[in-house]
């Protein structure tokens, strides 16, 4: 009777032992899940736009569906949607300001294209994340689809087109009228040279003349030399 107490005992002990390694190995599985899972919302919490870190916290949702941090990824991916909120009113805000200022450079068209240009280049991302948008249907986000099929820049992009077309058809009648003022000047440049080449001819044959006239003078007054002496002479 003792025998078999001490085996159910025995076996006792292996159960609990089995389950006591069992719950540890769980615990410290659970434990590697959250650091990982943390350590990938921290990743992407660093990501260089709000809506680039919440793409990269979409594939954590499934991957770690088990996780008892689970709440903290939908925190995090809450948290950056905020942040993306914030982050494009202020975009917005900044972005009309900026168009408004180069508005006011109509006088100086060259630096206002150069400057609407490098504005243009540096435009936020129009077109919403197709990950994000599938999220959202799926998850039934009407607060994220709806964000997401905001056009919020479009306006100010349009005001942005229009001043600088303006720039460029006033710079372009500036150097239309620079090189008309460059012919005109040729074209007078021009007729100054012709009528110095006339009045150098006129002056050249005037003086020709002079000096034939002259000639002819002297010419006749040694004429009239010579026949005095010959009168003389007889």
């Amino acid at each position: 009777m003792a025998a078999i107490q001490w085996s159910s005992v025995g076996a006792l002990r292996a159960i609990l032992e089995a389950t006591l390694t069992e719950a540890r190995e769980r615990t410290a599985a659970q434990a590697n899940q959250r650091a990982e899972l943390r350590a990938a919302i921290a990743q992407a919490q660093r990501a260089d736009t709000p809506l680039k870190g919440m793409v990269a916290l979409l594939p954590l949702f499934e991957k770690y569906a088990q996780c008892d941090a689970l709440p903290e990824l939908h925190t995090a991916f809450d948290g950056l949607f905020a942040a993306a909120k914030s982050q494009r009113h202020l975009q917005r805000e900044g972005l009309e300001e900026r168009v408004a200022a180069l508005g006011r450079l109509q006088t100086q068209p060259a630096l206002l294209i150069d400057q609407a240009n490098a504005l243009l280049a540096d435009w936020p991302e129009a077109d919403a994340p197709k990950p994000l948008r599938d999220y959202a249907k799926q998850a039934g986000r009407a607060d994220l689809t709806a964000f997401l099929s905001e056009r919020p820049f479009d306006d100010a992009r349009a005001n942005l087109e229009r001043a600088r077309q303006k720039a460029e058809r006033l710079q372009a009648e500036a150097e239309a009228t620079k090189s008309a003022w460059w012919i005109w000047a040729g074209t007078g440049l021009g007729g100054l040279f012709v009528l110095y080449v006339l009045y150098a001819a006129i002056n050249n044959l005037l003086a020709r003349k002079a000096e034939r006239e002259r000639q002819a003078r002297q010419r006749a007054a040694l004429e009239s030399v010579r026949a005095t002496m010959a009168r003389r002479r007889h």
